[in-house]
């Protein structure tokens, strides 16, 4: 498996609160690594190829924009407020805000067997 690369971009007027096992230790139990709420209000990007996590990210409110890549296509998708989007590992994508504000709730988990039903996830 090639190693992950990763780029994120926050703007200055954003912010990102990170919650990790230390703030809550039943995170190990679940294989979650961190979550976090991430607050858009000027600019924000972030791509994982070959993400070796699985993630969910939840919309608060405003809207995201999410490109998923696959070795034939690349697919836009729009992530709505009240939507919960699920990306397995192994996939490559970005996602950005649809216009200046976006409010977003994320969980990095790892890909253990408890998760598997991720993998059946098809993000396209």
């Amino acid at each position: 498996m090639s190693s992950m690369k990763y780029d994120l971009h926050l703007g200055v007027n954003s912010t990102e609160t990170f919650i990790t096992k230390i703030e809550a230790p039943s995170f190990v139990e679940y294989g979650i690594v961190m979550a976090g709420i991430t607050h858009i209000n000027d600019e924000y990007y972030l791509a994982r190829q070959n993400s070796k996590f699985h993630i969910l990210l939840y919309t608060v409110s405003g809207e995201g924009v999410l490109n998923v890549q696959t070795n034939i296509s690349s697919n836009q998708h729009i992530l709505k407020s009240d939507e919960l989007l699920a990306l397995p590992s192994g996939q490559s994508y970005n996602y950005q805000p649809q216009g200046n504000n976006w409010h977003f709730l994320w969980f990095i988990i790892n890909p253990t067997p408890q998760w598997d039903f991720l993998k059946e996830v098809t993000v396209q």
